[in-house]
Protein backbone atom coordinates (compact mmCIF):
# COMPACT_ATOMS: atom_id res chain seq x y z
CA UNK A 1 0.00 0.00 0.00
CA UNK A 2 1.32 3.53 -1.44
CA UNK A 3 2.16 6.39 1.17
CA UNK A 4 -1.22 8.77 1.70
CA UNK A 5 0.33 12.45 0.98
CA UNK A 6 -0.57 14.72 3.57
CA UNK A 7 -2.65 17.59 1.31
CA UNK A 8 -1.14 21.11 1.94
CA UNK A 9 -3.82 23.82 3.43
CA UNK A 10 -3.40 26.71 2.76
CA UNK A 11 -3.91 29.12 5.40
CA UNK A 12 -6.42 31.86 4.96
CA UNK A 13 -4.83 35.13 6.64
CA UNK A 14 -6.60 38.34 7.31
CA UNK A 15 -4.84 41.37 7.49
CA UNK A 16 -4.25 43.17 10.43
CA UNK A 17 -4.86 46.27 8.85
CA UNK A 18 -5.63 47.57 5.55
CA UNK A 19 -4.61 51.04 4.24
CA UNK A 20 -6.39 52.34 0.83
CA UNK A 21 -4.26 55.49 -0.53
CA UNK A 22 -5.43 57.79 -2.85
CA UNK A 23 -2.14 58.78 -5.44
CA UNK A 24 -2.19 62.21 -7.64
CA UNK A 25 0.67 60.33 -9.36
CA UNK A 26 -0.13 57.42 -11.40
CA UNK A 27 2.74 55.58 -11.68
CA UNK A 28 5.66 56.62 -8.59
CA UNK A 29 3.50 56.32 -5.70
CA UNK A 30 1.59 53.35 -6.76
CA UNK A 31 4.97 51.46 -7.33
CA UNK A 32 6.45 52.63 -4.05
CA UNK A 33 3.45 51.38 -1.85
CA UNK A 34 2.90 48.82 -3.32
CA UNK A 35 6.59 47.39 -2.99
CA UNK A 36 6.21 48.22 0.28
CA UNK A 37 3.66 46.13 1.35
CA UNK A 38 4.68 43.20 -0.38
CA UNK A 39 7.98 43.17 1.08
CA UNK A 40 6.58 43.45 4.75
CA UNK A 41 3.97 40.12 3.65
CA UNK A 42 7.52 38.35 2.49
CA UNK A 43 8.92 38.73 5.39
CA UNK A 44 6.21 37.76 7.89
CA UNK A 45 4.64 35.15 7.60
CA UNK A 46 2.43 35.37 10.53
CA UNK A 47 0.64 38.56 10.28
CA UNK A 48 0.76 41.20 7.36
CA UNK A 49 -0.71 44.49 6.35
CA UNK A 50 -2.20 45.26 2.91
CA UNK A 51 -1.83 48.31 1.10
CA UNK A 52 -4.58 49.06 -1.71
CA UNK A 53 -4.84 51.61 -4.15
CA UNK A 54 -8.07 54.26 -4.70
CA UNK A 55 -9.08 53.38 -8.49
CA UNK A 56 -9.29 57.23 -9.51
CA UNK A 57 -12.64 57.54 -12.68
CA UNK A 58 -9.34 58.51 -14.85
CA UNK A 59 -5.74 57.65 -13.85
CA UNK A 60 -4.35 60.71 -15.03
CA UNK A 61 -6.71 62.99 -12.85
CA UNK A 62 -3.87 64.73 -10.62
CA UNK A 63 -6.42 67.47 -9.18
CA UNK A 64 -6.63 67.19 -5.37
CA UNK A 65 -9.75 68.40 -4.63
CA UNK A 66 -11.34 66.15 -7.58
CA UNK A 67 -9.56 62.97 -5.96
CA UNK A 68 -10.75 64.46 -2.41
CA UNK A 69 -14.25 64.43 -4.19
CA UNK A 70 -14.17 61.08 -5.51
CA UNK A 71 -12.99 59.37 -2.56
CA UNK A 72 -16.00 60.95 -0.73
CA UNK A 73 -18.59 59.41 -3.33
CA UNK A 74 -17.13 56.41 -2.73
CA UNK A 75 -17.58 56.85 1.21
CA UNK A 76 -20.96 57.67 0.51
CA UNK A 77 -22.04 55.06 -2.13
CA UNK A 78 -19.94 52.17 -0.44
CA UNK A 79 -18.23 52.99 2.58
CA UNK A 80 -14.43 51.69 3.14
CA UNK A 81 -13.48 48.53 4.30
CA UNK A 82 -10.30 50.22 4.93
CA UNK A 83 -8.90 50.57 8.36
CA UNK A 84 -6.72 53.66 7.39
CA UNK A 85 -7.48 56.29 4.23
CA UNK A 86 -4.56 58.26 2.72
CA UNK A 87 -4.80 60.82 0.54
CA UNK A 88 -0.96 61.69 -1.42
CA UNK A 89 -0.39 64.88 -3.12
CA UNK A 90 2.48 67.07 -3.86
CA UNK A 91 2.65 70.50 -3.39
CA UNK A 92 2.67 72.30 -6.83
CA UNK A 93 1.80 75.88 -6.14
CA UNK A 94 1.09 76.81 -9.76
CA UNK A 95 -1.56 73.89 -10.14
CA UNK A 96 -2.38 73.41 -6.37
CA UNK A 97 -3.50 76.90 -5.45
CA UNK A 98 -3.09 77.69 -1.89
CA UNK A 99 -6.93 78.33 -1.49
CA UNK A 100 -7.22 74.81 -2.82
CA UNK A 101 -4.98 73.15 -0.40
CA UNK A 102 -6.89 74.85 2.31
CA UNK A 103 -9.84 73.09 0.90
CA UNK A 104 -8.30 69.87 0.60
CA UNK A 105 -6.75 70.08 4.16
CA UNK A 106 -9.77 70.82 5.68
CA UNK A 107 -11.83 68.24 4.02
CA UNK A 108 -9.81 65.61 4.74
CA UNK A 109 -10.03 66.62 8.53
CA UNK A 110 -13.75 66.50 7.91
CA UNK A 111 -13.79 63.04 6.76
CA UNK A 112 -11.38 61.40 8.90
CA UNK A 113 -8.13 60.95 6.05
CA UNK A 114 -4.67 61.25 6.20
CA UNK A 115 -3.11 64.16 3.94
CA UNK A 116 0.37 63.09 2.56
CA UNK A 117 1.79 66.44 0.79
CA UNK A 118 5.15 66.78 -0.73
CA UNK A 119 6.33 70.09 -1.69
CA UNK A 120 7.41 70.12 -4.72
CA UNK A 121 6.93 66.21 -5.46
CA UNK A 122 7.31 62.70 -3.97
CA UNK A 123 10.35 62.40 -5.73
CA UNK A 124 11.62 64.40 -2.67
CA UNK A 125 10.89 61.45 -0.82
CA UNK A 126 12.71 59.01 -2.78
CA UNK A 127 15.85 61.27 -3.21
CA UNK A 128 15.80 61.39 0.44
CA UNK A 129 16.83 57.32 0.89
CA UNK A 130 20.55 58.18 -0.96
CA UNK A 131 20.89 61.94 0.62
CA UNK A 132 22.86 62.40 3.68
CA UNK A 133 20.86 66.21 4.26
CA UNK A 134 19.28 68.74 2.24
CA UNK A 135 21.42 71.57 1.90
CA UNK A 136 20.29 75.56 1.46
CA UNK A 137 21.82 75.59 -1.80
CA UNK A 138 19.92 72.16 -2.50
CA UNK A 139 16.88 73.75 -1.65
CA UNK A 140 17.56 76.74 -3.87
CA UNK A 141 18.00 75.13 -6.78
CA UNK A 142 14.57 72.84 -6.00
CA UNK A 143 12.89 75.93 -5.97
CA UNK A 144 14.46 77.49 -9.13
CA UNK A 145 13.95 74.06 -10.66
CA UNK A 146 11.89 70.97 -9.38
CA UNK A 147 13.28 68.62 -12.08
CA UNK A 148 17.11 68.82 -10.56
CA UNK A 149 15.29 66.68 -8.21
CA UNK A 150 14.87 63.46 -10.73
CA UNK A 151 18.37 64.58 -11.71
CA UNK A 152 19.89 64.20 -8.49
CA UNK A 153 17.89 60.80 -7.86
CA UNK A 154 18.94 59.25 -11.00
CA UNK A 155 22.34 60.28 -10.46
CA UNK A 156 21.87 57.83 -7.04
CA UNK A 157 20.54 55.62 -8.80
CA UNK A 158 22.53 54.84 -11.24
CA UNK A 159 25.53 54.87 -8.16
CA UNK A 160 24.02 52.44 -6.28
CA UNK A 161 21.75 49.93 -8.88
CA UNK A 162 24.46 50.47 -11.73
CA UNK A 163 21.24 51.75 -14.05
CA UNK A 164 21.92 52.92 -17.20
CA UNK A 165 19.29 54.79 -18.11
CA UNK A 166 19.81 58.72 -18.28
CA UNK A 167 16.63 59.87 -17.17
CA UNK A 168 14.32 58.67 -14.32
CA UNK A 169 11.39 56.69 -14.57
CA UNK A 170 8.62 56.86 -12.40
CA UNK A 171 7.55 53.53 -13.30
CA UNK A 172 10.17 52.76 -10.44
CA UNK A 173 11.47 49.11 -9.16
CA UNK A 174 11.22 49.14 -4.91
CA UNK A 175 13.91 47.04 -4.57
CA UNK A 176 16.29 50.44 -5.53
CA UNK A 177 14.92 51.63 -1.95
CA UNK A 178 14.18 49.30 0.29
CA UNK A 179 17.10 48.50 1.93
CA UNK A 180 17.36 52.67 2.69
CA UNK A 181 13.69 53.57 4.19
CA UNK A 182 14.68 54.15 7.82
CA UNK A 183 17.46 56.92 5.88
CA UNK A 184 14.78 58.58 4.13
CA UNK A 185 12.72 58.56 7.09
CA UNK A 186 15.76 60.37 8.80
CA UNK A 187 16.13 63.14 6.47
CA UNK A 188 12.64 63.40 6.48
CA UNK A 189 12.15 64.09 9.61
CA UNK A 190 15.23 66.53 9.85
CA UNK A 191 13.72 68.70 7.12
CA UNK A 192 10.45 70.57 7.37
CA UNK A 193 7.10 67.61 7.58
CA UNK A 194 4.79 70.05 9.47
CA UNK A 195 1.40 70.21 6.99
CA UNK A 196 0.76 73.51 7.36
CA UNK A 197 4.32 75.10 6.65
CA UNK A 198 4.83 72.52 3.77
CA UNK A 199 2.23 75.15 1.82
CA UNK A 200 5.61 77.28 0.88
CA UNK A 201 8.85 75.10 2.55
CA UNK A 202 10.13 72.35 1.04
CA UNK A 203 9.48 69.16 2.71
CA UNK A 204 7.64 66.24 3.05
CA UNK A 205 5.06 64.16 5.65
CA UNK A 206 5.53 60.83 3.10
CA UNK A 207 7.65 59.27 6.11
CA UNK A 208 4.26 59.50 8.44
CA UNK A 209 2.39 57.08 6.42
CA UNK A 210 5.81 54.50 6.15
CA UNK A 211 5.88 54.69 10.01
CA UNK A 212 2.42 53.97 9.73
CA UNK A 213 2.60 51.24 7.47
CA UNK A 214 6.39 49.75 9.02
CA UNK A 215 4.23 49.73 12.61
CA UNK A 216 1.38 48.34 11.74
Amino acid sequence: MGRVRASKIKEQREPKKVFLLACEGRHTERKYFSGLSEDLKNKNLVSYIEVNIFEKSDQDLSNPKKILEELNIKKEKDGFEEDEIYLIVDRDADSFTEEQFEDVKNGCFEKGYHLILSNPNFELWLLFHFIENLSDDDKDEIKADKTVIEIKLQKFLKEFQSLRAEKFNKKILFKHYKERVQQAIKIAKENEYDLENLKNIIGTNVFMLVEDIIGA
